[in-house]
């Protein structure tokens, strides 16, 4: 049996770390037997200038027991936030299993106790009844850059059940800086299965069908497809990652026995 795993460094002792670390998953890779979906997707993800954990492998020892070789993921949390965003103080909202944003995310980090004001405003401005309204309101409120991107990389990555597809595995921060909304993936362990997801594919998400709703920005989506192939999302960049990644555990599949490794 081979537990996942979260550990939360500072949760009794404040201000510890590991590896400059305070909380960080420890996947047992159960959906993924290569063990580097989720590397490649955080990889990927992050070369475009969307915000996602770091990856890497873990072998982990539990007193005399040895797992083996772990997906090592960082958090969600406010570390992550001060690198990847100018200001940390937002609203981090845990997308759930099937929600969208009309519904009261779990807040991860931010304004405490939440009201969930900001969520629903992004809401609100989805349902708004002209495009013109629809449309203006989306500009302030969602960074729409980010999301063509992340939402053109979700169809790539064959990332069926992230949000624009099945509103799941996502997470949401307001940054303070722009007063807009960013999505970023979450739980990329299942891309890169289905041999191809057509470009024009019919998303889930609210948000998602908003913004494809306006003609400009899908144009926009499928220019960023094409610009992505080009520029992040091509053969060489994902066979540098595979290859690094396949190089550094190597050492610890050395050590396991034959049938785990």
């Amino acid at each position: 049996y081979r537990p996942a795993l979260t550990v939360n460094m500072d949760r009794h002792v404040r201000g510890r770390r590991f590896h400059g670390l305070d909380k960080f998953h420890l996947n047992n890779a159960v959906q993924d037997d290569s063990l580097l979906r989720e590397l490649l997707g955080s990889e990927i993800f992050r070369a475009a200038g969307i915000p996602a954990p770091r990856v890497t492998h873990a072998r982990l020892r539990i007193d005399d027991r040895d797992l083996g070789l772990y997906v090592l993921k960082e958090s969600y949390d406010e570390d992550f936030l001060r690198r990847s965003f100018p200001r940390a103080d937002g609203n981090l909202y845990d997308g759930g299993f099937l929600r969208d944003v009309d519904q009261d995310l779990e807040l991860d980090s931010g304004k405490e106790p939440p009201d969930w004001k900001d969520l629903h405003a992004l809401a609100n401005a989805c349902r708004m009844p002209t495009p013109d309204q629809r449309n203006a309101q989306l500009d302030a409120l969602l960074d729409v850059n980010r999301f063509l991107t992340y939402a053109a990389l979700q169809v790539m990555t064959e990332d069926w059940d992230g949000y624009p597809g099945n509103r799941n595995n996502y997470r949401l921060y307001h940054d303070p800086a722009s007063g807009k909304f960013v999505f970023m993936p979450h739980g990329m362990d299942q891309m890169f299965r289905q041999g191809g997801m057509p470009v024009d594919r019919r998303f889930e998400g609210m948000v998602a069908q908003a913004v494809m709703g306006r003609p400009e920005w899908r144009e926009a989506y499928y220019a960023r497809v094409a610009d992505l192939l080009t520029h992040v999302f091509t053969p060489d960049a994902i066979f540098r990652t595979f290859d690094a990644a396949v190089a550094r555990r190597e050492p610890a599949l050395a050590k396991l026995s034959p049938g785990d490794a």
